[in-house]
């Protein structure tokens, strides 16, 4: 029963039963004053503990099946199981003198009015300090109960003084002779006396409540029922003569109830109870752990033989025994469910169901293919139909137990469906009141609402720590509470919602207090007086504990070393004997590169916990948990590297497998050679704990953003198959001798499988069941009856550390709460026959799948071999539509492998030297060959068309596929990428050409104009990304048609002969393509300035850029430059994500990216954050810092030593800042710095406003979101920027405010990939056109464009157009001829058109789910120029556009506007937003951009006498204008902007294409958002408008 005991408030509940008792008394409500009594005595009526829940402090739930703490009640019901005994004895054959009961003249103890049970209801339970009595008029139809005369000595650390129980007993057996040890009485409710089974004392008869010894048996006077038992009559097979009188059997409330395994009880109950089979009698013979039972004997004292059995049965149970003596303080017995020893059974009472087939015990080994066990030959029969109606829930209890027609033909799923539906007759025969905590989950998890409210408030209120973030998060939640909550609750989170804004620190430490609280049945209190009473309470039945240690996120070394010293903590306690651990705990920043060495480095970690296991007076269970499928390799590889140690080769442990994986059988195939060839060697057996898996939801998440092939089956039909092929391996003799198996799960139908196979292979003793903490209640007692073990997975945190818990509690809901999952109908199993037949149809389902797939092993989803046949290597070759290239999966054995020989072959690496000698570029003469002879090869490219380049760019997919060995190699030799660095690389290069060979067709499809190819493009590629940067420049040129020169960096030029040697060998045509390497100089001058040259891209700093432009004035540059990136971090946000994200954003690469973070903004109370900052030290001092060679390295080294802007960040310290991490120079050359972390810094100083491309973080703590993002946008970049929050409208402002061409939410800011999220920036982040690479828009920027006009139509309407350009257009219709009009009315149309298809809304082309990838369309300002040589037809047209794009623009007009339409950009509300309007000829412009007026931010509206503004009808952005869109040409308007890299200019004719002339106005954002928490879908997110 749910106990919930007052902790530092001893009197609340009294004073709030008081007042409600009050309450009702003044009402005159007496049902409602007996309500306030039943709850007084009961405690199962909880509203009041729950409101202690929510007010009280340190209170803790416990499962309704432990008994009560001394000094408080509990409910006894004569269908209700007794408080166990902490070791039942073993009952003896031998008969002994009874003791006497309590004697009836005892004087009755007063009780207050307010105390006494009405008529009906069960009869309290006083407190232990008080005598146990009971008024003789309370009426109970109470069974008779078979009880053990004498309890064995409490164990070691019970108090019996605080056990009400014990006090119950010592009084009883003051009064009576000592009874020896195993003997056992039956009270019969007709004589009041014991049966003629054993002699017996006689007393006088009364009615009412006795004591026998330690436990209370029950009498009463019992009525004879007219009528038979309907149910009874249903039960009985139609064989059987009537019975004698209208009782059935059913398990005792006694220690069966509770898992004892001597003590199977039988009890003659009253008509009112539904009958339950009862197995045939067994007698017991102590000492004997396995024995069967002759049927034709049972109930004949002595009549059953000890079944024989072999050598190796001897071998097991000797292997065995440690564990079981581990387990338990008692032998196994072979009792079955209701089996009693023959001496407790009354004389003349035959067993119900006596003439049926036998059944086994659950512990005997039966020869293989014996009958099944639990069920009748056959199918059941339906009894004669009830002689009185039933009630609708006893009419579908009885539908449920009693089929009319078989399940199933397959034998053994229908013995297992048998064995279920017993189970729940059991259940119902045995009622246990469900708690409050079961009920509230049963709740949860009908009400639709349920589960996302709760996991709200568990991830939104709980997790953070700040209180006003959790007050924000209680108050939303409050505004739409599910129906599943009770009142109380209700409007303590409708008064906590609206108060916690008020007084948070008030409000929500009591609400998190509460939560707690209520979850205290999933997680236990960790600290140590409390964990010792919570397993006190969870042993006491005999149930064996499973404990596994939560905590922090394990980001470094520091975090994993607080999880071991807290496990060994948990080893050195003696009421723990069995623990889990997952691998990756002790792995923190884990590299699957390095798995050799990380086995190593995990193995000595763990050593000391193995040894402490195996060194203490009993052996203590460590069993190795695993989470992702990542980890199956390396948790196998470390668990046998351990038991290998010779002083571990008698220590029993175990380790986990899934079976949602296709791979587990033969894992568990490779698991079991290895520990039978153990065993052979004289070492232990292994466990094998099966479960189905709980990491799916990230599974699904993983393969969906990596692009790998799901690891999980495919459905949860399949994963139930596999679980029972997996099982059907482990379940042989000959397997099991060498591997115990433990069947973790809560599906009641795959449980009573396995049961049941292993009862037919003989192998029932070596399995046990283990089920979750919290979410077994329902069914435990049932199932522990007919296996030798249950166990109860017992997650445990610090109480500090609970926010830790909440991933383990969100996918513990998350799983509960899926349709699919067995525990969404859990608690109607037994009472609702469409849940009953749902789940038993899915059970069938699966055994359909088995029986269709065989039990041979499943081959793995996952089978990527880089090292084998072409076509695995590479992936399938992509003829149509675009699919992003998978990074390299290293959990891969084969693929680790091929990685180790490339870091072998790197170390002497030469790749791409020879290829360099052959196209070394010394002098200007020879550059000029190679110039002429590309131009010349250009026309021809050029002329082959889109669909010919096109299928030569996917077969150099497919080639830099087959080159990634030899490019990783070079990178690593070369600039220093470790493999998880330079393997994302080479896929981005393939995406790269396969996307482009898409959008080159697409490109040559455009409708109102043509693309016209140029002759050269040149490509200057930075070291940083030596493959992927250039591969994305040259496929991109090459598929437009244009030939290509690439100048590689210094730096990096091998890498870039690599890169060009596979795209040569895939077909590109040697003079098309061209590698010019070069030193910086003259000779690259030229080449840069070159007239041929028709685009230049630059991935370089933006003082690069500027130099370029200032080469060559008309230099049509395309450029990607610098960044000054920073991550947001709010208290909204995961703390450790935020960390972990963070760290990787800045260090990935040494910092040598152009998108790293380093600037990390911390908002408010994350500042000042103790977790936040030890986990940040934590992450970062735990990187690897070393040789790319070296597999186990997170940091390389710098490309070049550390010199100017970067050293001086490396070093030296500003004004009021420290070092958080100091770095520190590694090697004497200055390539190797640890990474740096400095705080205190200021916004607008000089490590704020920087770039540093090397392994320094910056943070910079504000109070609020508004200064964190003046903060982000503080310098002249916009690359990229982060955000980490979990509160939705943070996310909402931060997305539509800050500068930055990509935005990354809740993930980290590096790492774009190709079309899922085009890269590029803004402002001083890019130059020219400003086209994201890998977009939809990079082409048509690569090209000249010629206008496509149409003939004109014979109308003038504006149908289908906006209403802002519509009315722009018709103002200006008076001044235009109708061509003019016609086609500005065409292209207006044309934008109509994009707009709606792309540029005006968020797409998200990849539809990952788990991600969201949007790429949307942003205004901007721009500057519209219309030249001498314009019309104002091309101006309309502009303008036109611009009003579409909703931009502000600044017009500069070489004539006046049409009154009409000057009138109309300036009014109120306007069509189109106008900064200024200025009337000038080209060289009136020409002057004001010499001077910067032109292009600085307008100035402010004049002012009137007063110092008012004057309305003007214009708007001020005070942005400077960083775009012009020429309207007419202009020879001296790019020299005039030479040298400065701010300004884009676009000058190509105007169009009538849509998406050509609205881009000048747009800019393109990317923004990417983590959709999910866990892995399981964030509905906020998910909806979230971008």
């Amino acid at each position: 029963m749910t106990d919930a005991p007052r902790g530092d408030a001893p009197d609340f509940d009294d004073i709030l039963r008081a007042g409600a008792a009050e309450a009702d008394a003044l009402s005159g409500d007496d049902r409602g004053a007996r309500d306030h009594e039943a709850a007084d005595g009961q405690h199962e009526t909880s509203d009041l503990d729950d409101l202690d829940a929510l007010f009280g402090s340190d209170v803790e739930v416990l499962d309704e099946q432990h008994a009560p703490r001394t000094g408080e009640l509990s409910t006894i019901e004569a269908a209700t199981p007794a408080p166990p005994y902490r070791t039942p004895a073993v009952p003896s054959s031998e008969p002994a003198p009874s003791t006497p009961a309590a004697p009836a003249s005892a004087p009755a103890a007063p009780a207050p009015a307010a105390a006494s049970v009405p008529t009906g209801e069960a009869p309290r339970a006083a407190a232990a300090e008080e005598p146990f009595w009971i008024a003789d008029d309370e009426r109970v139809d109470p069974p008779t109960q078979v009880l053990p005369v004498q309890a064995p000595a409490p164990s070691a650390g019970d108090d019996g003084s605080s056990d009400p129980w014990t006090v119950a007993g010592e009084a009883a057996r003051t009064s009576g002779d000592e009874q020896q040890e195993h003997d056992w009485q039956v009270v019969e409710p007709e004589t009041g006396r014991a049966s003629d089974a054993r002699p017996a004392t006689e007393e006088p008869e009364r009615v009412g409540w006795m004591l026998s010894l330690e436990q209370p048996s029950i009498e009463a006077d019992l009525e004879p029922e007219p009528g038979p038992d309907p149910v009874a009559a249903a039960e009985a097979p139609a064989s059987e003569p009537p019975a004698a009188e209208s009782r059935g059997w059913m398990l005792s409330a006694s220690d069966h109830a509770h898992g004892s395994a001597p003590g199977w009880d039988a009890i003659a109950r009253t008509a009112q109870v539904e009958p339950l089979e009862v197995d045939p009698i067994l007698q017991v013979e102590p000492g004997n752990p396995r024995q069967t039972v002759d049927a034709g004997s049972a109930g004949s004292a002595g009549s059953t033989d000890e079944q024989p059995h072999g050598a190796d049965d001897d071998l097991l149970a000797a292997q065995w025994s440690g564990v079981q003596e581990a387990a338990s303080a008692q032998p196994v017995t072979g009792h079955d469910p209701g089996v009693v020893p023959p001496s407790a059974q009354p004389a003349g009472v035959a067993p119900p169901h006596a003439t049926t087939a036998p059944v086994p015990g659950p512990f005997p080994h039966p020869a293989a293919g014996a009958q099944p066990t639990g069920a009748v030959p056959g199918v059941p029969q339906p009894g004669p139909a009830p002689t009185a109606p039933l009630d609708p829930a006893g009419a579908a209890r009885f539908a449920i137990l009693h089929p009319t027609e078989p399940d199933t033909d397959d034998e053994l799923a229908q013995a297992a469906i048998h064995r279920v539906r017993g189970w729940l007759a059991r259940e119902g025969q045995q009622p246990r009141r469900r708690d409050r905590s079961a009920e509230r989950l049963a709740g949860l998890l009908a009400d639709e609402r349920g589960l996302d409210f709760a996991i709200g408030f568990v991830d939104r209120v709980v997790r953070p720590e700040d209180a006003v973030v959790s007050a924000r998060a209680f108050d939303r939640l409050s505004r739409d509470m599910p129906d599943f909550l009770d009142w109380y609750l209700k409007l303590g989170v409708t008064m906590g919602g609206g108060f916690g804004v008020l007084a948070p620190g008030a409000v929500i430490p009591i609400a998190k207090r509460a939560m707690r609280s209520l979850v205290s049945h999933l997680v236990l209190d960790a600290t140590p007086d409390r964990l010792a009473k919570s397993f006190a309470r969870l042993r006491a039945d005999g149930t064996r504990l499973n404990v596994n240690l939560l905590g922090e996120a394990v980001l470094g070394e520091q975090e994993a070393e607080h999880r071991l010293r807290g496990t060994a903590e948990l080893l050195q306690r003696d009421d723990v004997d069995y623990v889990s651990i997952k691998v990756s705990s002790m792995a923190p920043q884990l590299q699957l590169w390095s798995f050799d060495e990380t086995v190593v480095a995990v193995v000595e970690r763990l050593l000391p916990l193995y040894r402490m296991a195996a060194s203490g007076p009993t052996q203590t269970f460590i069993n190795l948990d695993m989470e992702e499928y990542r980890d199956l390799d390396l948790t196998i590889a470390v668990f046998q590297r351990i038991l290998e140690q010779p002083e571990l080769r008698g220590l029993h442990a175990g380790i986990v497998l899934q079976a949602y994986l296709p791979d587990a059988l033969s894992a568990l195939d490779g698991l079991t050679a290895w520990a039978q060839q153990r065993v052979a060697g004289g070492g232990a057996p292994i466990k094998v704990r099966v479960v189905k898996g709980a990491n799916l939801a990230m599974e699904r998440a993983d393969a969906a953003v990596h692009g790998w092939p799901l690891t999980v089956l495919p459905s949860k039909a399949d994963t139930d198959a596999n679980y029972k092929r997996v099982l059907h391996a482990a379940l042989t003799p000959e397997r099991t001798r060498a591997v115990r198996v433990g069947v973790a799960g809560h599906n009641l139908f795959d449980l009573a499988y396995a049961v049941e196979l292993a009862h037919r292979t003989g192998t029932i003793r070596a399995i046990d069941v283990e089920m979750l903490l919290g979410m077994a209640a329902e069914h435990i007692d049932a199932i522990r009856a007919d296996v030798p073990e249950v166990l109860l997975y017992t997650p445990v945190v610090r109480p500090k550390e609970f926010d830790a818990a909440v991933a383990y509690l969100v996918r513990r809901l998350e799983e509960n709460g899926s349709g699919e999952n067995f525990m969404s109908g859990m608690f109607e199993l037994g009472t609702d026959p469409d849940v009953f037949h749902r789940e038993r149809d899915r059970f069938l389902a699966s055994v359909d799948i088995l029986r269709e797939q065989g039990l041979a092993p499943l081959p793995p989803n996952r089978t990527q071999d880089r090292s084998g046949d072409l076509s695995v290597a590479v992936g399938p070759v992509q003829e149509e539509g675009f699919e992003n290239e998978p990074d390299t999966d290293a959990s891969l054995a084969a693929n680790r492998a091929w990685g180790r020989q490339i870091l072998e072959r790197a170390a002497s690496s030469t790749l791409g030297t020879r290829t360099l000698e052959l196209n070394r570029i010394e002098d200007v003469p020879t550059l000029e060959r190679r110039i002429g002879k590309a131009v010349e090869a250009a026309a021809g490219w050029a002329a082959s068309g889109a669909e010919a380049r096109a299928r030569i760019l996917r077969d150099a997919a497919v080639t830099l596929g087959a080159y990634r060995g030899r490019l990783l190699e070079v990178m690593a030799a070369e600039t220093g990428k470790t493999l998880a660095e330079g393997d994302p690389e080479v896929s981005e290069a393939i995406d790269f050409a396969r996307y482009y060979a898409d959008q080159a067709v697409l490109l040559e499809e455009t409708e109102h104009a043509r693309p016209v190819p140029v002759a050269l493009t040149v490509v200057t590629p930075p070291w940083n990304f030596p493959v992927a940067i250039p591969a994305g420049g040259i496929t991109a040129a090459l598929a437009t048609g244009s030939a290509v020169i690439v100048k590689p960096a210094p730096q990096a030029r091998r890498s870039a002969a690599v890169l060009l040697e596979a795209l040569w060998e895939a077909g590109v045509p040697r003079d098309v393509l061209v590698l010019c390497d070069m030193e910086e100089g003259e000779v690259s001058r030229h080449l840069v300035a070159h007239p041929a040259v028709g685009r230049l891209i630059l991935t370089g700093s933006s003082e690069t850029a500027a130099l370029f432009s200032s080469w060559r004035a008309d230099l049509p540059l395309l450029a990607e430059t610098s960044g000054k990136n920073g991550i947001v971090v709010t208290p909204s946000a995961d703390l450790d994500l935020a960390v972990s994200d963070l760290v990787k954003s800045a260090f990935g690469h040494a910092g040598q990216k152009c998108s790293a973070a380093s600037l990390g903004i911390l908002v408010g109370s994350v500042a000042t954050s103790e977790r936040f900052r030890r986990q940040l030290v934590d992450a970062v001092q735990t990187l690897r810092v070393g040789s790319p060679l070296d597999p186990r390295t997170h940091v390389g080294p710098i490309v070049e030593p550390a010199s100017g802007r970067l050293l001086e960040a490396l070093t030296t310290l500003g004004e009021g800042e420290s070092w958080l991490v100091e770095p520190r120079q590694l090697d004497a050359e200055g390539r190797m710095w640890s990474p740096g972390v400095r705080m205190g810094v200021q916004p607008g100083s000089f490590t704020h406003r920087t770039e540093f491309f090397g392994p320094h973080l910056s943070l910079i703590a504000v109070r609020t979101l508004d200064e964190a993002i003046a903060v982000q946008d503080g310098t002249d970049y916009g690359l990229t920027a982060g955000i980490h929050s979990l509160d939705v409208d943070e996310v909402q402002e931060w997305m539509q405010r800050v500068q930055a061409g990509n935005l990354y939410v809740n993930r980290g800011i590096t790492g774009a990939i190709v079309r899922r999220q085009p890269f590029g920036g803004w402002r001083l982040s890019q130059v020219g056109p400003g086209a994201k690479a890998g977009g939809p828009s990079y082409l048509s920027t690569l090209v000249d464009w010629e206008p496509v006009f149409q003939p004109p139509r014979s109308n003038v309407k504006l149908a289908g157009l906006h209403k802002r350009v519509s009315n722009l257009i018709e103002s200006a219709t008076p001044q235009l001829d109708f061509l003019e009009f016609d086609r500005i009315r065409a292209g207006a149309n044309s934008d109509q058109h994009a707009w709606e298809a792309s540029l005006g809304r968020s797409l998200d082309v990849s539809d990952l789910g788990v991600e969201r990838n949007v790429l949307r369309y942003r205004p901007t300002q721009t500057l519209v120029r219309l030249a001498d040589d314009g019309t104002m037809g091309q101006l309309v047209r502009v303008l036109a556009a611009a009003a579409r794009a909703r931009a502000t623009v600044r017009i500069s007009s070489s004539r006046a506007l049409p009154p009409a339409l000057e009138r109309l950009v300036t009014a109120h509300g306007p069509v189109l937003r106008v900064e200024e309007i200025v009337v000038e000829s080209d060289a009136a412009f020409h002057d004001r951009l010499r001077s910067g007026a032109a292009i600085a931010p307008v100035a402010g509206p004049a002012l009137d006498d007063r110092g008012r503004e004057v309305h003007d009808g214009l708007v001020r952005s005070g942005e400077p204008t960083r775009r012009i869109r020429l309207a007419g040409t202009d020879a001296g308007l790019r020299p005039l902007l030479a040298g400065n890299p701010t300004v884009a200019v676009y000058d190509a004719p105007i169009t009538v294409e849509g998406r050509l002339e609205l881009m000048p106005f747009l800019r393109e954002q990317a923004v990417s958002i983590t959709a999910h928490r866990f892995g399981n879908p964030d509905a906020a997110f998910a909806a979230l408008e971008v």
